[in-house]
């Protein structure tokens, strides 16, 4: 379901009973702060102006955000496999990552990788998703080192650090993930690692592409906190993005940006 897509948007916050604790209003900020420091509260968003509390013609109504102690409740034998197969990727790629520009380190990569985790239970993906979005993670940024960095930079710097060129090699990146994945006991497929490079280049725009760039950006966008910018509302696509608001603080305290190796 994608949430937002109006010119006039307005938001509330009310509480399992339905009791207002933020009226209705245009701005974002103070509805956002409240949801990254609160848990039991729906948001509401407005596609009309209303004249009062109940003046809309539509709204849609966001479930209470999610927290790292109720993770457990979702969890899986996917999400247990997907956890090992973070704790591969910062095992292999952390310290290289961590060589590289503040900000975007292995507690960037990890973080991000984490929120992917999360996401796809809440939008109950398939493991090969999960697992595509758990891997751009870490290759998005692999290397940044200038503004305007995008996913063929990352994946170009990966193919250079593991003995190739500085060009997208599919045989090559295939070989190295397929190597990876079964290393943390998945099964993949050239077609898995096609997928995966058209994500990151957006070489193609066929459906399934799309969805996963979607779930990738919106992501990204949660993850902006770590430059202390909160998510705006208006890119989100997904009220499964919505509610790990909370979540992406909790995240950010408990796994923080390294300091710089050099």
């Amino acid at each position: 379901m994608k949430v937002v897509s109006h010119a006039l948007l307005y938001y509330a916050l009310v509480d399992r009973n339905g009791n207002y604790l933020i009226d209705w209003q245009a701005g974002q900020a103070a509805v956002r702060n409240y949801l990254y420091h609160h848990l039991d509260v729906r948001l509401l968003i407005c596609r009309d102006s209303p004249t009062d509390q109940d003046d809309c013609s539509f709204i849609d109504t966001v479930p209470p955000q999610l927290a790292l102690d109720q993770v457990g409740s979702l969890a899986n034998a996917q999400s247990s496999s997907a956890g090992r197969l973070i704790e591969i990727l910062d095992a292999l790629f952390g310290p290289v990552l961590n060589r590289g520009r503040y900000h975007y380190g292995a507690a960037h990569a990890m973080r991000l990788a984490y929120l992917s985790l999360y996401f796809a239970q809440l939008e109950k993906l398939p493991s090969h998703d999960t697992a595509l979005l758990i891997l751009t993670a870490y290759l998005h940024d692999f290397g940044w080192d200038h503004a305007g960095f995008t996913g063929s930079d990352g994946l170009i710097r990966f193919n250079r650090f593991i003995g190739g060129r500085d060009i997208i090699e599919p045989a090559r990146l295939h070989t190295t993930i397929a190597a990876v994945m079964a290393h943390a006991g998945w099964r993949w497929a050239h077609s898995d690692s096609d997928l995966l490079i058209q994500v990151l280049t957006a070489a193609s725009n066929p459906d399934k592409v799309r969805r996963l760039q979607t779930w990738t950006s919106d992501l990204r966008q949660l993850e902006q906190l770590r430059f202390g910018i909160p998510v705006d509302f208006t890119t989100l696509h997904t009220q499964s993005t919505m509610r790990l608001l909370y979540l992406s603080q909790q995240e950010l305290e408990l796994i923080p940006d390294e300091t710089l190796t050099f």
